[in-house]
Parts: structure tokens; C-alpha cells; sequence
């Protein structure tokens, strides 16, 4: 079986880089690669894929989600560990926890990313929230990948399910997204709604928006908290 590379592509002043040259080079690579040929953008794939989100609000608590209200104050973007793709971080207040079950501590799971240095302080009611991709300027070079499964504004509030995947007694609470889009309802004062983004809702949100009414505090009484 032959295998096919295109090469890149140069458009209206940015290089976009397909995946089989990024899996190639690296971030330091594809930004002197770039300034070689006089670009100022890059446009890096983001990786896809996302676990099958749970067809009802019961099930994904079941499964370990942990729906909380937060606030974002900040975002950071770096190279991933192995400097071939991009990862964003965001600090959020915790403003709820909408579960039974509490934020988890003192456990440490493996495979979680380092966290990034602008992050290392933060107050003791934060959790740090991992997504792909995200816009990172290097050498005068801009790095852009789609952010998965969405960004996030700073400033705003949301309503998260959580999936934790790092906590420990000296380190904040870590995220990931873990049922994509479905991981996301944006809050407005008492207001739920989903992301402006998605035109046809899933099972689970439409399970979600059905119990609460579009409504957080509906949605704490039905959650019993």
C-alpha cells in the first residue's frame, strides 16, 4: 500500500501544515520552517476524538463526570510534551459543585500532562481544564490548531461535566472534557444553554436541558444538592 504526502500548502500568507508533516516536524520545526519561507501563521491539525457521551444526566454522574459551575479567569496555550502539537490550559474558580460527590484529592493518575509553569500558583478553590489545540505565538510565528472539544471565554461562566484526572494534596484539581461538546452548557445568571455552536443536541443535553428546564437551580434540586 503507497502512502501520500502533499507536502504544505501556502495561502494568504500563512503555511498549513497536514498532518503528515506535523507528525514529522516538530513545533520548533514547523515555526523555522515557516520563517524560511517568510511565513507568519501556522495551522496545526488538532487530534479528534472523544468518548461516546452517556444518554442521560444519571449515567454520566454514574460514570464518574462531575458536573460543576465555574468560572474562567485565565488561559494559557504551550506545546504539548512532545512539542508536536498544541494544548490549552484554563485556571477556573470552582463556584459548585453540582454532585454528591466532591472534587477529588490526594490521587495522582498517570499520563497527565505537566502542568505549565504560569499555572504552578493558584488559589485552592481553582481547577485547571485541559483541552487540544489553541493559539500560541513563537519566534514572531503564530501557531494556530482548532481548539477540542471547544474554547473556552475567559470571563464567562459554564456549567462542566469533569472528568479528573490528576488531583493531588500540592497540586489543583485536573480536567479534561472527556464528552466533547456535551462536557459544555454555558450560564447566563440562571440561564443554561448550550454552545452557539451546536444545532442539534444529543441525548444527554437534551436529557439535561429537559430536567432543569434550562435552569441551574432546577438542575441543583434535581441533583439533590
Amino acid at each position: 500500500m503507497k502512502s501520500f504526502c502533499h507536502g504544505f500548502a501556502l495561502l494568504s500568507g500563512f503555511l498549513t501544515v497536514p498532518c503528515c508533516q506535523s507528525q514529522v516536524l516538530s513545533i520548533d520545526g514547523q515555526v523555522s520552517r515557516a520563517l524560511s519561507n517568510g511565513q507568519s501563521e501556522i495551522r496545526i491539525p488538532s487530534p479528534q476524538g472523544w468518548n461516546a457521551a452517556p444518554k442521560s444526566l444519571n449515567e454520566a454522574i454514574h460514570l464518574g463526570e462531575v458536573p460543576v459551575v465555574v468560572h474562567v479567569e485565565r488561559k494559557v496555550t504551550v506545546p504539548t510534551e512532545n512539542n508536536m502539537a498544541l494544548r490549552s490550559w484554563y485556571e477556573a474558580t470552582v463556584l459548585r459543585t453540582m454532585s454528591a460527590a466532591n472534587l477529588p484529592s490526594g490521587q495522582l493518575l498517570p499520563g497527565t500532562s505537566a502542568i505549565p509553569a504560569e499555572f504552578q500558583k493558584v488559589p485552592k478553590d481553582a481547577v485547571l481544564i485541559q483541552t487540544s489545540g489553541g493559539r500560541l505565538v513563537k519566534s514572531g510565528v503564530t501557531l494556530k490548531s482548532s481548539e477540542r472539544p471547544a474554547a473556552l471565554s475567559v470571563g464567562n461562566t459554564y456549567l462542566l461535566f469533569l472528568h479528573f484526572v490528576r488531583s493531588a494534596a500540592d497540586t489543583p484539581p485536573i480536567a479534561q472534557l472527556d464528552m466533547g461538546t456535551d462536557s459544555i452548557l454555558q450560564v447566563n445568571g440562571d440561564h443554561l444553554s448550550t454552545l452557539p455552536s451546536r444545532s442539534i443536541l444529543s441525548p444527554f443535553m437534551s436529557d439535561v436541558l429537559a430536567k432543569s428546564s434550562a435552569s441551574l437551580t432546577k438542575l441543583t434540586h434535581s441533583l439533590g444538592k
